[in-house]
Parts: C-alpha cells; sequence; structure tokens
C-alpha cells in the first residue's frame, strides 16, 4: 500500500495541522482504510470522524508518489491544502509501513506507536496553537507575492461570434517572472516543496504567500487545472475538457463567468491587445458595448449597429463581451431585447434591419424607448419630431347575431385608432404611432380565451356556453382595461343579477316564503327552470328569449343554498313565485336582503328582526303569574312568544338551574290567557319529573288547570275522560309510548319536551312516539342537546321543526358551521356565568386517592387478563366486541371504587371509600351538606351501610324511588334534614333542586362530563346562597385518570355547534379503547 513518509507529511500539512492530524491517528478516528487501482493512479479511501464522518482520498503515481487528495471537511473546501483529516490517514499509511510479526503464534504487535518526543513536540504545537490564540502564520513570518495575470482571447471558430479565453501568470516578490508550468505551481503549494521558477528565484510556500484576491484566482485555475486532467484520466470533472497548454490555461465556457467575476478584484490583470503587441489593463464596464443608429430611407427606417465592421464578441456561455480589447458586463435579464436586437442585425447581410413606421411604433416601448435612455441610439431631429406618443384608450364593441356574439376590438391613440385584427389604421399617416403593445395583447388574450374566432369579416362567439361564460368571466375582467359599448341586442343576451326585481314576501299563518320576481326579462317557466339551474349549482341560466341570467352573484348563492332541501316543482313555482318554508327566511343573509332589486316585506322584515333580537318582540308578561322573572327569563319567554307568532319552534338550552320550567310556564300561562278554548299544552318528561312540573306549575302559574296522567292504564285512560278541561297535560315518556294509541286523534296546542335528549336516538321508541304528537307549537327543553353526536341534533329538530334539515345520511354530510347556521336562531342558549353575575362561585378540584394494597393486587390482576382479552377482541373488530369491551372497562371502573361491589369474596376495604368517610367526617365538623353520586347504586349500597356506621344522617335516591317520594325527600333537605343526600346519578342527576347543599362529591367519573356537570348544578342554581364545591373522587395511577384525559379531550363537538364553554363526549372509539388501556 503506497505511502509518505512523516517528514514529508509534516512538510505537506505544516506543524499545527501535522499535530491535530497524529492526534486523531493516535485516538484511532480513522474507519475503513481501502485501495483501488484506476490504470497508473492507485486511490487510498478512508473515513475520519470529526464533528461528523468526513471521507478522504489519496492518489499516488505508479512510481509511489503522492500526487493529490481530497477530503469532504470544510477546511478543505479550497482543494489547496492539506486538512487534518487528510494528514491523519498520511500518517496512519505511514505508521502501516513498519515491521509486523505475522505469525500466528507471536504477540500481537501495538501499532500507531510514535516516539514520546514526537508525540510530544506535535501535540506541544497543537495546545499551543488551540489555547494561546496565536497561530503561525506564513503571512505574519514570510514575504508576499506579487501575481500578474494575462488574458488572451481567441475566437470560437465553431461560433464565430463567441471567444474563449486563457491565462497566463507571473509571479515574484520584486520582478515578475513567467510560471513555466502552472501544473507545477499549483503542486507546490499543496506540497509545501520548493519550485525554481528562474535561477534567480525560488518559490517557497512556507515562506512566500499570495494576496487573499490573487489567491481566490489561483484556487478556480487550480480547480480547472485539476478537472482537466482527471477527466484525462478517466475521473469525474466538473467542467468540460479543453486542451491546456503547461504556460497558459484554456478556460472552458462553463467556468469563465465564475473565472472573470475572480479576477475582477485583483490588482495586476492584463489583456493582449487583439490588434496591438501590448497589454491593455483589464477593465470591466456593466453596460452593452457601442451604439446603435436608426435613419429614414424612403418609407422605411433603418436600424444598424455602429461597429457593424468590428462588433463585440461575446465571452462563451457568459454575459460578458469584448470590443476594443475592453470588457463589458450585461444585465441578462435587463439587457435581453437589446441583445437580441444586437444579434439580429449581426445576422443581417448589411448589418442594418428596414422597419416600417407601424413596425417602430410597436417596439417603440421596448427597444427605442430604453436605448434612447441608455444613450445607446443615434436618430435625426426630423425622426424624433414624427413620433407621436398617445395614451391608449381601447374600445370593444359588442353585438348580438343571429349567428353568435360578435367583438369589434379598437386601439386608440390621440386621434388615431387602429382595428385589432385587421391593423387598418385611420388616419392613415406617417407618423411613428407609438404603440402600448402589452397592453393591447393582453386585451387580445381575453378575447383569444372567450373563444371569439375570426370569419373574415369579425370576431365572433357562436357556442352558447362560450357566450355565457365570456359574460361571467371574461366581461368584468375586459371592463378593467377597455371601454365596452353593447349594442340592444348585445344587452338583453346578458341580464345582471342586480337588474332582476325580487319580491321577498311572509305568510306565517300558512308558514310560507315567497319569493317572486318581478321582471319582464323572466316568465313563469323561467322562474322554474332558473330555480333548477341554481339548485343544481349551475352558473348560469338562459331564458327561454334567449337571454342570459348569472347565477353567481352572492344572492343567487344565498338562494341557492335555501334551495338545497327545498324540492323545485312547477306547482311550488306558480306565478313566477318559488315558495318555500318560511324558516328559510333566517337563511337569507343581510347581504343579499340589502342587494339591488331585493324588496322584502314588512312581515318579513319583522320576523328577522323579532328573532334575532326577541326584546324587540313586543309582549307584556301574562296576568297572575306568581313570580318575577329576572332579565334573561323575559328575554327567554320572549323568544318563545315570537317563535310561536311565526310558526316556529325551538330549543330552550340553558344551564341547568337557571330556570327553562319558569320560563316555560309563563308561555304557556300566556298562551292559554291568549287562547282560552285552543286545546291544552302536552309535557312529556322523564318519570321522576313529572311531580316536580305539577308542582311548580302550582307555585308559579297557579290558574293553570294540570292534568298529571300517570298510574296503571286503567286508572290512565279514567284520568284521560276526567281532564278534558285541563290546560296543560303532564306525563312521561315511557307512559306516551304505551299510550301512543290513546293520543292517536288528539290535538294539542303545544308540545313541551323537557330533558328532550330523552329523543335523541331516532330509531327510538320514545322518538317515534313523540313523533306522531299532532300539535301546532313544539319547545324542548335541555341543558345538553348534544351528549354524544351531531345526530341528536337531527332528532330533535325533526320533531321539533321537520324539514330544517335534510334525512339523516344528507346530514351526517353537512359540517358544524353549516348546521350552527340553521340552529342558530331556534336555540337559545345561556350559561350561569353570563346571566348569573350574582350566583355564589362554583369551586371544582379532583382529589386523588391511593388504592390500598389488597386492591391494588386485585386491580393488577385484572388489568393484565383485561388488556390481553380486549388486544385480541380489536383484532376481530370492534362492533363485533363493544359489549364485552365495555362491560370489562366497567369492571375496572369497579374495582377502583370498591371491589366488593362485584366479587363476593372480597374483605378488604377500598381507598376511595377511606378518602370519602374522612372528607365527610370533615364536611359534618365544617357544617357542609354534601350531596354524594355514583353512577353504581351497588356502590351507594356500600357507602349507606359505611354512613350508618359511622352515624351519618342521610337520604337516599336511585331510580326504583317513586316520583312522589322524590319531591318530599328533596323538600326535606332543602329544609335542613340529613347531612347528607346519597343520589344515583342517571335517576336524580336531572330535574332536582338541592339548594339546600354546599357540597357535591363525585364519587366515579362518568364517560360524558356534562352528565356529571348536571349533577353537580343540583346544588349550584337559582335560590343557592353559598359557594358550592364540587370533588371528583379518582384513582390515582388507574383508568379514572385515562377517563379524565379523555375527557379533556373530547370538548370540541358542543363547543362548534351550540356554544362555547360546554363538552360532550363521543362514543368510545378504538383509538379511545386503546388509550384507557394503554395497548
Amino acid at each position: 500500500m503506497p505511502y509518505i513518509p512523516k517528514k514529508q507529511i509534516r512538510r505537506l500539512a505544516g506543524p499545527t495541522v501535522y499535530a491535530r492530524g497524529l492526534d486523531y491517528y493516535e485516538r484511532g478516528y480513522i474507519k475503513g482504510i481501502q485501495q483501488q487501482q484506476n490504470g497508473t493512479i492507485s486511490k487510498i479511501k478512508a473515513s475520519v470522524q470529526g464533528e461528523e464522518m468526513y471521507k478522504v482520498e489519496l492518489f499516488f503515481l505508479e512510481s509511489g508518489e503522492w500526487e493529490d487528495g481530497s477530503c469532504t471537511c470544510p477546511a478543505h473546501s479550497d482543494g489547496m491544502h492539506v486538512c487534518k483529516h487528510m494528514a491523519a490517514v498520511m500518517i496512519e499509511l505511514a505508521s502501516l509501513q513498519k515491521p509486523e510479526v505475522s505469525s500466528f503464534f507471536s504477540e500481537p504487535v501495538q501499532k500507531k506507536q510514535v516516539s514520546e518526543k514526537e508525540a510530544t513536540s506535535s501535540l506541544r504545537h497543537f495546545f499551543m496553537d488551540h489555547f494561546s490564540g496565536r497561530l503561525t502564520t506564513v503571512e505574519s513570518i514570510g514575504e508576499p507575492m506579487r501575481a500578474e495575470f494575462v488574458l488572451q482571447f481567441f475566437s470560437d471558430y465553431s461560433f464565430v461570434q463567441e471567444k474563449y479565453f486563457t491565462v497566463q501568470l507571473r509571479i515574484g516578490v520584486d520582478k515578475l517572472y513567467v510560471v513555466k508550468n502552472m501544473e507545477d505551481l499549483f503542486a507546490s503549494i499543496r506540497q509545501r516543496s520548493l519550485l525554481p521558477i528562474t535561477k534567480n528565484f525560488t518559490f517557497d510556500p512556507t515562506y512566500h504567500y499570495f494576496k487573499e484576491e490573487d489567491l481566490q484566482a489561483l484556487k478556480m485555475l487550480e480547480y480547472i487545472v485539476r478537472n482537466q486532467k482527471w477527466q484525462k484520466d478517466g475521473r469525474t470533472a466538473s467542467f468540460g475538457y479543453s486542451e491546456t497548454s503547461a504556460r497558459a490555461i484554456q478556460v472552458p465556457p462553463v467556468a469563465a463567468e465564475q473565472m472573470l467575476e475572480r479576477l475582477t478584484p485583483c490588482r495586476q490583470v492584463f489583456v493582449q491587445s487583439a490588434t496591438r503587441n501590448q497589454l491593455v489593463p483589464f477593465m470591466v464596464k456593466e453596460e452593452f458595448p457601442g451604439t446603435f443608429d436608426m435613419q429614414q430611407a424612403d418609407e422605411d427606417y433603418l436600424i444598424s449597429y455602429s461597429a457593424v465592421s468590428y462588433p463585440p464578441k461575446r465571452i462563451s456561455l457568459t454575459s460578458y463581451y469584448i470590443w476594443n480589447d475592453r470588457l463589458y458586463k450585461i444585465d441578462p435579464e435587463a439587457d435581453r431585447d437589446i441583445v437580441l436586437l444586437f444579434h439580429m442585425l449581426m445576422d443581417t447581410p448589411q448589418g442594418r434591419l428596414p422597419l416600417s413606421s407601424e413596425e417602430v411604433g410597436q417596439v417603440y416601448k421596448q427597444i427605442v424607448a430604453p436605448l434612447e435612455q441608455n444613450e445607446k441610439l443615434e436618430m435625426t431631429e426630423s425622426i424624433r419630431s414624427s413620433i407621436e406618443e398617445q395614451p391608449l384608450q381601447a374600445k370593444i364593441y359588442l353585438d348580438k347575431k343571429e349567428n353568435g356574439l360578435t367583438a369589434d376590438p379598437l386601439f386608440s391613440y390621440g386621434p388615431y385608432s387602429i382595428h385589432a385584427v385587421t391593423e387598418q389604421q385611420t388616419p392613415e399617416d406617417k407618423a411613428i404611432l407609438v404603440r402600448d403593445t402589452k397592453q393591447e395583447k393582453d386585451i387580445l388574450q381575453f378575447i383569444e380565451e372567450a373563444g371569439f374566432h375570426w370569419n373574415g369579416e369579425r370576431l365572433i362567439l357562436s357556442q352558447e356556453e362560450d357566450i355565457a361564460l365570456f359574460f361571467l368571466d371574461i366581461l368584468p375582467e375586459l371592463k378593467k382595461q377597455a371601454d365596452v359599448f353593447m349594442s340592444r341586442a348585445a344587452e338583453s343576451t346578458f341580464i345582471p343579477p342586480e337588474t332582476l326585481q325580487v319580491e321577498a314576501a311572509l305568510d306565517p299563518s300558512m308558514g310560507w316564503l315567497d319569493i317572486s320576481f318581478e321582471t319582464s326579462d323572466l316568465n313563469e317557466e323561467d322562474v322554474f327552470h332558473l330555480m333548477k339551474a341554481l339548485k343544481e349549482k349551475k352558473r348560469y341560466y338562459k331564458t327561454i328569449e334567449g337571454g342570459y341570467v348569472s347565477l353567481t352573484s352572492s344572492w343567487m348563492k344565498n338562494l341557492q343554498d335555501l334551495l338545497q332541501d327545498t324540492p323545485v316543482t312547477e306547482e311550488n313555482t306558480e306565478n313566477k313565485k318559488m315558495r318555500m318554508p318560511s324558516y328559510k327566511t333566517l337563511l337569507l343573509d343581510d347581504k343579499t336582503r340589502e342587494s339591488a332589486g331585493w324588496n322584502a316585506s314588512a312581515t318579513m322584515e319583522d320576523l328577522i328582526r323579532h328573532i334575532r333580537d326577541p326584546q324587540t318582540f313586543e309582549v307584556e308578561l301574562p296576568e297572575r303569574l306568581n313570580a318575577d322573572l329576572r332579565d334573561y327569563q323575559k328575554l327567554g319567554f320572549q323568544w318563545m312568544k315570537a317563535l310561536t307568532a311565526y310558526g316556529f319552534g325551538g330549543i330552550l338550552a340553558d344551564d341547568m338551574g337557571l330556570g327553562k320550567t319558569l320560563q316555560t310556564l309563563t308561555y304557556i300561562l300566556s298562551e292559554r290567557q291568549k287562547n282560552p278554548e285552543a286545546p291544552p299544552f302536552l309535557i312529556v318528561a322523564p318519570s321522576s319529573l313529572i311531580y316536580n312540573w305539577e308542582k311548580e306549575a302550582q307555585r308559579f302559574t297557579p290558574d293553570l288547570k294540570i292534568a298529571v296522567i300517570h298510574g296503571t292504564k286503567p286508572q290512565r285512560k279514567k284520568q284521560w275522560s276526567t281532564y278534558e278541561e285541563a290546560d296543560v297535560w303532564i306525563t312521561s315518556y315511557p307512559l306516551l309510548r304505551r299510550d301512543e294509541e290513546l293520543y292517536r286523534g288528539r290535538v294539542f296546542y303545544g308540545l313541551i319536551l323537557d330533558e328532550a335528549q330523552n329523543i335523541k336516538n331516532h330509531l327510538s321508541k320514545s322518538f317515534r312516539a313523540v313523533r306522531r304528537m299532532d300539535a301546532g307549537r313544539i319547545f324542548a327543553l335541555s341543558g345538553t342537546p348534544i351528549e354524544n353526536k351531531l345526530e341528536e341534533l337531527w332528532s330533535m329538530f325533526a320533531v321539533i321543526m321537520p324539514g330544517l334539515f335534510p334525512d339523516v345520511s344528507k346530514f351526517k354530510q353537512l359540517s358544524p358551521d353549516q348546521i350552527k347556521q340553521r340552529i342558530a336562531p331556534f336555540i337559545m342558549r345561556r350559561t350561569k356565568k353570563e346571566v348569573l353575575k350574582e350566583l355564589p362561585d362554583k369551586i371544582e378540584s379532583s382529589l386523588y386517592c391511593e388504592l390500598n394494597k389488597q386492591q391494588r393486587e386485585t386491580y393488577m390482576a385484572y388489568l393484565e387478563r383485561i388488556k390481553a382479552e380486549t388486544s385480541q377482541q380489536l383484532k376481530e373488530g370492534l362492533s363485533s366486541n363493544r359489549m364485552n369491551i365495555l362491560a370489562n372497562l366497567t369492571r375496572l371502573r369497579q374495582l377502583c371504587c370498591h371491589p366488593g361491589m362485584f366479587l363476593e369474596n372480597y374483605t378488604g376495604s377500598s381507598g376511595k371509600l377511606d378518602e370519602l368517610m374522612a372528607f365527610m367526617k370533615d364536611s359534618k365538623e365544617n357544617g357542609r351538606r354534601v350531596l354524594v353520586f355514583s353512577q353504581f347504586t351497588s356502590m351507594l349500597s356500600i357507602i349507606s351501610k359505611a354512613f350508618d356506621e359511622a352515624g351519618l344522617s342521610y337520604f337516599y335516591l336511585d331510580g326504583k324511588t317513586p316520583s312522589d317520594q322524590r319531591m318530599a325527600l328533596t323538600e326535606q333537605f332543602n329544609e335542613g334534614s340529613a347531612d347528607s343526600f346519597l343520589i344515583s346519578l342517571k335517576a336524580g342527576g336531572t330535574g332536582l333542586n338541592l339548594t339546600g347543599a354546599d357540597t357535591v362529591v363525585l364519587f366515579d367519573l362518568w364517560w360524558n362530563p356534562a352528565v356529571e356537570s348536571q349533577a353537580a348544578d343540583r346544588a349550584h342554581r337559582i335560590g343557592q346562597k353559598r359557594v358550592v364545591q364540587v370533588v371528583k373522587l379518582i384513582s390515582q395511577g388507574t383508568i379514572e385518570e385515562k377517563i379524565l384525559s379523555l375527557q379533556d379531550k373530547k370538548k370540541a363537538l358542543f363547543d362548534q355547534v351550540i356554544q362555547t364553554g360546554e363538552s360532550s363526549l363521543s362514543s368510545l372509539s378504538e383509538d379511545d379503547i386503546r388509550e384507557l388501556l394503554d395497548l
């Protein structure tokens, strides 16, 4: 393997670089040395670890002499010097030449051993260089070299108008000497070896140094030489090969631009004159050489170049030209047209280009004016005086013929007009008319894009769709650049939307909105077809008379949105009217109603104002209302009355505890006083709340006659016959389902659906039973109109306002924003934070509980088994195993509460129960009254036993508690009986008013945080005088922490559609399950 003696390495690299290379060698940073043979050249490849892994290549001649090398590190980017990585590989090669014992049984020879003196000396240099900040350089101790570059330019016989050049070099200190072989000079610099230039001068690279600007030019020349040499040897090169003598380096065209840029800052650069035997100083002017001339010859104008006999020549593949031994650098972008003109003139036989006055006018702005501005054009005063420069005024004349739409484009400049196609000018004149060819081209491009074609006489557009799109898309843009004149026939072809007179009228009694087109441009059949075109989202409609109506305006698009769920038939477009449900009025945006040609009836404007701002709907509170309504409750009452006045229903979605029941009873009383002979209202509520409604009605609206339908079926039948005089019927969802036949044929004035989430499933029996009720006005009450998914809203509005949404499959395609836009007028939502500034704070916190030892062992055993089962079940498919998976998740949640809930032989306690008992003891001592919620009645049973043993007084309520007892227990608790109330989350989470409590404990987490919020609001509601503390008990390190995290991630759906600040939890997905169990 070839190598370099260490003495030579030290000389090549210098002491500092050598010391660093030695350090790398001793640390073992060199990896994977390989040798490759390529003809007479031997290549050594290696990798060296530095700040990153660098690739080193060393080249040796057949004689073993080192020729060249390279490294991918930044320090070797100049390609001129040996870097520390190259030095390290050279030292490694040198060390490999030491005799080694090759016997299999011999002791291994230690590699990389150097003398202590050598290593110490090298490292000493490295230490001082690195830490002292005083690197010894040639510049500080040596002598500067002068460098003189001489360029000689030659004609390229392949391209007679182009040149290439060579570079020769003279160097010296006081006197300059010709470098006879530049390759030797570069080798001397790389290898740090002496190079005799003459008998009197020897170049010493360790002593002599070049100025930075000269060094950069030399590096470029060295690159060129190396590339040419490598290409000869068959290796990769950056530049194309060109023949070079030892003394004069021929610069290849691809490197010429960079070479000239490197030479520009050098102080001594000369050009060998092409006409004189002398050197001319190298100068670069940034302009195009020479001048142009324009003369008149008869009716034409001749443009020529001033130095046609000896024109400038371009230096191949560069932006440089040489002329009269000087270099000129052009701007390829700014001077592009001038350069093109020059080359065109050089290609003509006499170096002249004849142009007519019209042609000069057309190229004036591009060529003539820039040449004049740069003082590059000579012309006579008579030519200059004949130039007419006026602004362009484009005119387009449109007409309608039997075979299509015609266009006549004219370009006017002052008194002159030119036809855009025929170029005919009037008046005819020999003046040079300066034309704005760019703008002319842009205008003609619009016309061409429209599809106009020249039929020999005029431009014509024949296809129906092309004519429509011209008026829709191109004409508005064309009008920005030209004056457009239309004949009456052409004007009648296009009917702008703003010229259509539209009447929008409302008939609340019939529930219809009529959109009428009061215009002679459309007949009754047109209205039908125009509406169909809108519904099909077409961009234009062609009338029966042949006119085109744009369907792309903003109000047309708004009307298009209204039509999506409305069938377009000949029946609902009679008398030039489009009839649609009146609620569509609220989907008309302000921009549409303010559009030109739109006229909205007073009734329609009243509807929009009253629904958007119910305060503007003037209505008195009913007489003998036994309550003082707060302002927001009056607003809710006005909103319900306004919706009723216009035949709508809605959802009162106020926060729990804000008095939805009171607002609704006020509304019912008002309607009964207004229409005492009308059929009764029907209130449908959960079984647990029917008596709450009765009590509240007796309290606030004692004039209302209330009939509660309950008991056995015979009892209910009897109640039916005796309740004919009632103002309000109250029943439950389960009884409504059972009594569906009894309700058939019965008409109610209004229907109130309390806790309307009971009909959220459109496939349920409750939904079907409620939807069959015949009632003129329907309102839903729900603090959580969305509990899990958006389809729940569809179910509610399918009952309240049938037709507001399309069928379920199309509803799912609507975005949350589209849904929100439709429901916004029909949902009123206020939170406690917004309207009850005087309501005491609700302080929410989480109390983390440790599982005790026995409980944790049990939990972990079940967790591992359930994780394995669930992983397998998910592979088989979530849909087929959902019930099993959810049952297993419930088991884990029960273990967090108390293993004894389902393990009969469990004798231990529960960390969470122990924490609850300590909390209850502290609460009793501090006089706090507590509601304890759990979704598991078996857990409530365990808690009740613990309370009994501790002597804590409490009430108990679950789904088995009769409705009448619920009211009695609530009243007793609020009056001060018992310290606490144990409540099933499902049975007592809604409808109870328990303001006697000031503390709420959520013993276990529920998937839906809205249900937990409802439970907390049993205490935090109107009438509460104290701060309410809500505490969630969470078993640390268990699935309950995962549920809490999942709740936080699932709060976007309600926010998007109803109102910011609430939350909802979608059904558990596979990803949710994997997250809960860390699968």
